[in-house]
């Protein structure tokens, strides 16, 4: 009997139509598990279309703050990130192409999904504009961001070697700054500074030689100034403190206020989104 059973089990099998229908179950099963990893390994990753996708899923167009975002995950927060990136590319496509094969409205929505409205996201973060009373608060908070210390713009021509006549001639003559940055044969030492505070300068010229620097004065050619790897003369201009009271920028203060209001309402519906995005691991 088992043997009999067998035998017409065997002999079914061998049926056209069973083959057929058997290798159409292997076709369907090898597309669903390797279609997917097949569009994952055509998708690229670089830094633009990263920052694209962040711009797309989590409605954020502000460049500066994308990149900032994107710059401070730590390598684990990096690499889910762009596993979010990688799943999203793979199944878009994916959906992209069975939808051309079938009308399914489900494979439809995944495409969809990839055009969040970012004109409604920009107005989820808009905040109302902040008071008088709010933007005192936060200059006072803040004043740090807007006390100025006096710095120094410098002019430098670096030489390796001593010449004695290099001074008379920067000062009788009125070279161009292209010019000025010709004269230096020190290939990897600055010939411009700007906004420069003394600690910068102490680490470049040591403490001795900056309170020299900074005393000099102003739009007059100086030097030499010795450091170990040359000489240099230097031109200096002194850019004055600025501290100013909260009356002098108050419109300033206020655009700073609301614009920290809305980062700070797009970075929580960045994480808000990252938290509650399920990607979904097939179609």
């Amino acid at each position: 009997m088992l043997r009999s059973t067998t035998k017409s089990f065997i002999s079914f099998t061998k049926h056209p139509l069973i083959i057929f229908f058997m290798i159409s179950i292997l076709i369907l099963l090898i597309d669903n598990t390797l279609f997917y990893d097949r569009q994952s390994n055509n998708v690229s990753v670089n830094k633009e279309n990263l920052r694209k996708f962040v711009n797309v899923q989590y409605g954020l167009d502000n460049v500066d703050m994308i990149n900032g975002y994107i710059n401070s995950l730590d390598k684990d927060k990096k690499k889910s990130l762009i596993n979010d990136y990688l799943t999203n590319e793979a199944l878009y496509n994916f959906a992209l192409n069975r939808s051309l094969d079938r009308n399914d409205e489900e494979l439809k929505s995944v495409i969809t999904a990839k055009a969040k409205n970012i004109v409604e996201m920009m107005v989820n973060a808009e905040q109302p504009i902040p008071s008088f009373n709010e933007a005192k608060t936060y200059f006072h908070q803040k004043a740090h961001n807007y006390n100025k210390p006096e710095t120094y713009d410098l002019v430098i021509v670096n030489r390796g070697d001593d010449d004695p006549s290099l001074i008379s001639s920067l000062r009788e003559n009125k070279y161009s700054l292209r010019q000025l940055v010709q004269m230096s044969d020190l290939a990897d030492f600055d010939k411009i500074l700007r906004d420069t505070d003394t600690a910068t300068l102490e680490a470049i010229f040591g403490h001795d030689q900056t309170i020299k620097i900074i005393n000099l004065e102003d739009d007059t050619w100086f030097g030499p100034y010795k450091t170990n790897v040359g000489l240099h003369w230097i031109k200096k201009q002194t850019q004055p403190a600025f501290n100013p009271d909260f009356e002098s920028i108050k419109d300033q203060v206020i655009a700073d206020l609301y614009q920290s209001r809305i980062d700070a309402r797009y970075q929580q519906i960045i994480d808000d989104l990252i938290d509650q995005l399920s990607v979904r691991t097939e179609v």
